[in-house]
């Protein structure tokens, strides 16, 4: 014969008790996780938007010192700034999507101490 067995029931967080030294290191733990959850969630789109403003100044800028001075299109610093521009976007668009998702599960991850 076995003996019945209690069916496992969570005991809710609030009823948690914790030590100073558990409470110090479950709130740097949630310091960090708040601090790089933001970082993965704001920073993807900040540099689509980064990239897109310098974009335009650029060729606003050199749009206007080539009509003025009758220079060639394409020159070597068009072309590396433009380069640049094209990794940086790509970049943040690949990084979009699992910044979101990493950073939903950083700030959904923390504990109320």
């Amino acid at each position: 014969m076995q003996p019945s067995q209690q069916p496992y029931v969570p005991v809710p967080p609030e009823q948690i008790s914790y030590t100073p030294e558990q409470q110090a290191a479950i709130r740097r733990s949630n310091k960090l996780k708040l601090t790089w959850g933001l970082i993965c969630l704001i920073t993807p789109t900040a540099l689509i938007i980064f990239s897109i403003i310098i974009y335009a100044i650029f060729n606003f800028v050199f749009s206007s010192l080539d009509s003025s001075s009758g220079g060639s299109y394409g020159s070597t610093s068009d072309t590396i700034v433009n380069v640049l521009l094209f990794l940086m976007s790509s970049l943040a668009v690949l990084t979009w999507l699992p910044g979101i998702i990493v950073g939903i599960i950083l700030l959904a991850t923390r504990k109320s101490v």
